[in-house]
């Protein structure tokens, strides 16, 4: 029986119900699953993962205007079902109605969803032609929204997304790698050939690793997934002070056609709304919650956990969550910084904290220009900033590129911040 085959016996068995409950007025039902199939290769070790999870949201709407909003996993529904009972006190919310739905769903071309079987032939594939000292993890997901309410038919929204995650280690039995993620999206040939020009790049650096002693002989330059990385910091912090360059515009679009994250519905069933995040470098204030007894609507609340090893589950709550962020304003290009400065250090991975004053950077992957070319690769090591250096003398170039932060399932297209080193604390 497929998910889509669950969903409407659950949801057919949740509105036989729900007929049955004369103070029900009017309702909507919203049914989410994730299936997830994967295969990690770590130091000649291989491990198969499967993922399925699955859930309900349910807000019903009483005769004196009261909102019943519940919501469970797919091995609580049988509980949700029985415990239906109209509100002892609630508060009126005026005269208000579910709205009819609209055929309003993004419609994307989709990649093959992967079953386990197509995992591990992708694997033999991959194995067959990667070299040796590449650890990889190559995921296939699948969402799939159904929803309905009184008067509508039932809605269906489906978005799948492959990704190639490896880690090329530069020496053996050294930590220093280099680290990418290449999505698979229509075209098996394509996707090959993306994953073979990375490699082969990554390949034609020179094996040499230097030890970051000092910054100063450097132009310092943070690349587009540290800065994504900042950029969600900020959002996820309740400061409302400026924490970023004020060229920094800041906006999210869940709508954005061929994006990982774009869905029309959130976790909860309720509309996603494009808003505007940060302006002029300053987070926009912000209301992040969720009542049992209140509809939500534009916060695009997800179910997910940045800190485990699944991000995505119905079990989690629902909290603030960001899809698709796009980051405009800058000048220039890092092309640009490459002709203006004979040596320059590009910092293009790492983890990042956000606290009062400062940015920490935890730096995993770096490159070492000479007069325009790699010369060494760099890493494991931190560089800590101002906020208010960084905010009055950051560089922000026009020229962006996505990165796909998966433990906070959301993708950012950004550019390159150049900083002068003098700025920056080197610490190990």
């Amino acid at each position: 029986m497929t998910n889509e085959d669950i969903a409407n016996a659950v949801i057919d068995e949740i509105l036989s119900k729900i007929d049955r409950l004369k103070w029900v007025k009017s309702y909507e039902v919203y049914f989410h699953s994730l299936e997830q199939n994967s295969v990690e290769n770590s130091d000649a070790n291989t491990s198969f993962g499967h993922l399925d999870s699955s859930g309900v949201a349910l807000r019903l709407l009483t005769s004196t205007n009261s909102m019943v909003f519940t919501a469970a996993s797919l091995q609580q529904v049988p509980l949700l079902i029985s415990s239906l009972s109209q509100p002892k006190t609630s508060s009126s919310m005026g005269q208000i109605e579910f709205q009819p739905l609209k055929e309003s769903f993004i419609r994307l071309p989709l990649p093959e969803f992967l079953g386990i079987e197509e995992i591990e032939s992708w694997h033999n594939l991959l194995q067959s032609l990667l070299p040796s000292r590449i650890n990889y993890r190559f995921v296939s997901r699948k969402e799939t929204r159904m929803i309905t309410n009184q008067g509508s038919p039932l809605l269906y929204e489906q978005n799948i997304s492959n990704t190639f995650e490896f880690a090329l280690r530069v020496k053996p039995n050294l930590n220093i790698a280099l680290y990418d993620m290449i999505p698979f999206l229509y075209n098996e040939h394509r996707f090959l050939k993306n994953v073979d020009k990375k490699i082969k790049e990554y390949l034609s650096y020179p094996p040499k690793i230097e030890t970051v002693h000092n910054l100063e002989t450097f132009s310092v330059v943070f690349g587009p997934k540290i800065v994504a990385k900042m950029i969600l910091e900020v959002l996820k912090s309740n400061t409302e002070i400026q924490a970023l360059p004020s060229t920094f515009q800041v906006y999210e679009n869940p709508h954005a056609p061929f994006h990982f994250f774009s869905s029309i519905y959130d976790d909860e069933g309720l509309h996603t709304h494009p808003k505007e995040l940060i302006t002029n470098g300053t987070k926009i204030p912000s209301s992040f919650f969720y009542e049992d007894n209140v509809v939500q609507l534009g916060q695009n609340g997800f179910r997910y956990n940045e800190f485990g090893e699944v991000p995505r589950k119905y079990d989690f709550p629902p909290r603030f969550h960001f899809t698709n962020i796009f980051v405009e304003g800058g000048s220039g290009t890092f092309s640009n910084f490459l002709k203006e400065h004979r040596h320059l250090m590009l910092l293009e991975d790492g983890d990042v904290v956000c606290t009062e004053g400062f940015y920490h950077v935890f730096v995993r992957q770096g490159l070492i220009y000479s007069d325009g070319k790699v010369e060494a690769i760099v890493g494991q090591f931190n560089v800590t900033i101002p906020t208010e250096k960084l905010i009055k003398h950051g560089e922000y170039t026009a020229d962006r590129k996505t990165s796909i932060i998966m433990n906070h399932f959301s993708s950012v297209e950004c550019g390159f911040l150049g900083i002068h080193p003098h700025l920056l604390s080197l610490a190990f």
